[in-house]
Parts: C-alpha cells; structure tokens; sequence
C-alpha cells in the first residue's frame, strides 16, 4: 500500500500500537495514544535493525519546526 499523505492524516489510533507497510522495509508506526512514526527495517549481520526516520507530520515538513528535511 502506498502511504500517502492522506492516507496516513486518516490513519486512527487502536488500541494496541500497529504498523502500516509501504515498500520493503518501510513503515508507519501508529502508537495506541496516536503518534506516527516512520521506520525503516534494514538486516546488518544477520540481525534486524529498525532506524526511526521521523515523526508525522514532521518527516515531510507539513508543520513549522523550523526545518525540513
């Protein structure tokens, strides 16, 4: 599935924290209080690894934090 912006502006929170897939090793984490999250999962020596990119809306600059990446 491709995330889009609005896709990922309508994406709730659930109980329980969840993960949306977009290409391979890339994801939206969505906290149970609401937080979105990006992840990328990478393999290094044979163990996975999760980098945290940025928060949303933060990552694309949709909000003013002075800076965008």
């Amino acid at each position: 599935m491709a995330l889009t912006d609005a896709i990922i502006r309508n994406v709730k929170p659930k109980t329980k924290d969840y993960q949306l897939y977009d290409i391979l090793g890339l994801s939206l984490n969505v906290t149970s209080s609401g937080t979105k999250s990006f992840k990328f999962r990478i393999m290094k020596e044979g163990k996975r690894h999760n980098i945290t990119l940025g928060q949303y809306p933060y990552l694309f600059g949709t909000k003013k934090c002075g800076h965008t990446i």
